[in-house]
């Protein structure tokens, strides 16, 4: 999570227990553990990817507080995250 730290739009916070980043002032990404990511979606940005979510991230209807948690265990968990952060700051903005 080291190249998160440069990106410019996100602000970096951190708590005993957690690592909490914002942007435009929402917290948009709370890491809890090493692997485990709580993500900071609009409900409408889930609507829209809840298909292409892996079934154990898929909420089963969208929430209308926008957080999914991820299970971070592959690299392909962690592309995921990244591409998912990138939507996360655009739905923010």
């Amino acid at each position: 999570m080291a190249l998160l730290r440069t990106w410019p739009a996100l602000t970096i916070s951190t708590n005993p227990g957690e690592t909490t980043f914002t942007a435009a002032g929402t917290a948009i990404l709370r890491l809890t553990g090493p692997s485990t990511a709580h993500l900071h979606l609009t409900r409408p940005a889930i609507e829209r990817l809840h298909h292409l979510l892996p079934t154990p991230e898929r909420p089963s209807s969208p929430t209308d507080s926008g957080w999914i948690t991820l299970h971070l265990t592959t690299t392909t968990d962690l592309e995921l995250l990244l591409a998912l952060i990138s939507i996360a700051i655009k739905a923010h903005a």
